[in-house]
């Protein structure tokens, strides 16, 4: 695969190496080999976890080729997309940085140390954020180094924190023309675009019932996916979610407001959104107190769950 003008990336039995074709000869290792890896873990169980037993060295192994393959997989896409040379010039020379170089070793200790395959997605993810990108170098050193901290349901939890609060955008399609709004707005954008009284109504109502759709569909998805409570106390101590801030709208009123209502009341969330209350009860979460329980993300929290990709049908 080219990487850029005079560079192709190649991949042999234990590794994968950067050749460059230019003036320059000489091929160069990019991160660990599977190799060094298994050396670095050798070492590792040796030391600190004698007791192992060989299933569980087994599946630290699974859990490490399982990272690497997905890595491996989002770089290839990743250059492949790119534009010119200096892009994948400057990739190169991030991940030769010992900055980088330390962080795939902090990554390669909590795979193996873990053993949860499911959250490999999202630390290749952070990787190649890392390596695509020289913004909030910070924020996504400190996601990676958070993330050791949590499980896949507490990841999981995060993101649907942040599907619920995200601004939900619809097009609207009418007889006078069609216009693109999120729910907030939509049902004044209806009034003031569409001049029959009927086709307003029905559209509000479609509005409505997508919108009812959404949060229902999501709360079943993490419903289905999240194993057991997640303890929010956790996730603030590990810099998830703050522990004393407020939401600028409230959850009660962003249910209300998306809905068309003004004064929406927290009986009415059972009616409209009956597996969002089966999925915070199930969290031991009650309706009265969103607001104390389902906290808003810090910006290590939203580094997270962006990079998750989970994808809700």
């Amino acid at each position: 695969m080219a990487l850029g003008k005079n560079l192709t990336l190649s991949q042999g039995e234990n590794s994968v190496s950067l050749q460059n074709q230019g003036e320059i000869t000489g091929n160069v290792n990019i991160g660990l080999s599977f190799s060094e890896i298994q050396n670095l873990f050798e070492k590792l169980f040796s030391a600190k976890l004698p007791s192992l037993i060989a299933d569980a060295r087994s599946e630290s192994y699974k859990a490490i080729a399982d990272f690497a393959f997905k890595f491996h997989e989002k770089l290839n896409s990743t250059v492949d997309e790119a534009v010119s040379g200096r892009i994948d010039e400057e990739m190169e020379k991030r991940f030769a940085s010992s900055e980088v170089q330390s962080l795939i070793s902090e990554m390669v200790n909590q795979v193996g140390t873990k053993n949860d395959i499911s959250l490999n997605e999202v630390l290749a993810n952070l990787l190649m954020d890392k390596l695509s990108s020289n913004n909030n170098d910070y924020l996504i050193n400190q996601a990676i180094s958070y993330l050791k901290y949590l499980n896949k349901d507490q990841v999981f939890f995060l993101c649907f924190i942040k599907c619920l609060r995200k601004p939900l955008y619809v097009s609207v399609q009418h007889d006078d023309g069609e216009f693109y709004s999120n729910f907030f707005d939509v049902y004044q954008q209806i009034v003031s675009n569409v001049n029959s009284i009927e086709s307003q109504t029905n559209l509000m109502q479609q509005a409505k019932e997508l919108y009812k759709k959404y949060i229902n569909g999501i709360s079943k998805f993490f419903m289905e996916n999240i194993s057991s409570p997640v303890n929010i106390d956790l996730l603030a101590l590990n810099n998830m979610v703050f522990s004393d801030k407020s939401y600028k709208i409230n959850t009660l009123k962003l249910l209300g407001d998306s809905l068309g209502v003004n004064d929406y009341k927290t009986e009415n969330i059972k009616t409209d959104f009956p597996d969002f209350i089966e999925f915070i009860e199930f969290m031991k979460i009650d309706a009265s107190e969103l607001d104390e329980l389902i906290k808003p993300l810090t910006p290590f929290g939203e580094c997270i769950a962006e990079n998750c990709n989970i994808k809700i049908d």
